[in-house]
């Protein structure tokens, strides 16, 4: 881990814990997100873990998807072969790289309530995908999960989502930690009348608001996922 730490892509948290600092990028190749578009299924879930490798200071690239079947009965849950989920992790560690999970979210089910959903529900990890997120992908790093949808409502025909990891909001969606600590704040120095707090709890907000990731789609098919500092 240290070659990210001095690389200034992880930072140590308490109790040897590893998570990802800003500022960061990542680059995910369009070979990845080609394999991704295949193995895509809109009645049922698939997914792997991502490979990422440094590509410079504060800097990663995902050019290798390890993707692992699915063994659910069902189509909305993700629940890969344990050893093999393990060994796989084991091995990218191994290389000196870092591991991402990552699973699809259908568009149809057969359900209607689901079925009729607005292009970005489909990239909102649902409750028990934020648990697992939250949970850590070993027991030394607690790095954010991926989700993707192909849809045609979507710009560029599919959609990349990063969330949790203390560095992404829960939800592409959702606000921040900040932003809601910051609106609460506004809210009772407002309350109280004390609109010069109440000001710097609404300009706060909007820091927030511009640290949030950016997704952006480049000319040569790769993905670039932007943490301001």
């Amino acid at each position: 881990m240290q070659n990210f730490v001095n690389n200034g892509v992880l930072k140590e948290q308490f109790n040897g814990e590893y998570r990802l600092k800003r500022p960061l990028s990542i680059v995910i190749k369009a070979g990845v997100i080609d394999t991704l578009k295949e193995i895509y299924r809109e009645d049922y879930e698939n997914g792997g873990l991502l490979e990422a490798r440094i590509s410079g200071k504060g800097s990663l690239e995902i050019a290798t998807i390890h993707v692992i079947a699915n063994s659910a009965k069902n189509g909305y849950t993700y629940a890969p072969n344990g050893a093999i989920w393990n060994a796989v992790i084991d091995g990218i560690i191994s290389r000196g790289n870092l591991p991402f999970a990552l699973h699809t979210h259908p568009l149809k089910l057969g359900i209607e309530s689901y079925d009729s959903k607005r292009a970005l529900f489909y990239l909102k990890p649902s409750p028990s995908d934020k648990k697992i997120a939250r949970a850590g992908i070993t027991e030394s790093l607690n790095l954010p999960e991926v989700l993707f949808t192909k849809d045609s409502r979507l710009q560029n025909g599919f959609g990349i989502s990063f969330y949790t990891g203390h560095i992404f909001p829960a939800s592409i969606t959702a606000f921040s930690t900040g932003q809601i600590v910051a609106t609460v704040g506004a809210a009772l120095a407002a309350v109280g009348g004390r609109y010069g707090l109440a000001l710097a709890g609404a300009g706060y907000f909007l820091y927030e608001f511009n640290r949030r990731a950016k997704y952006t789609y480049l000319g040569n098919g790769d993905m670039k996922i932007t943490l301001t500092a």
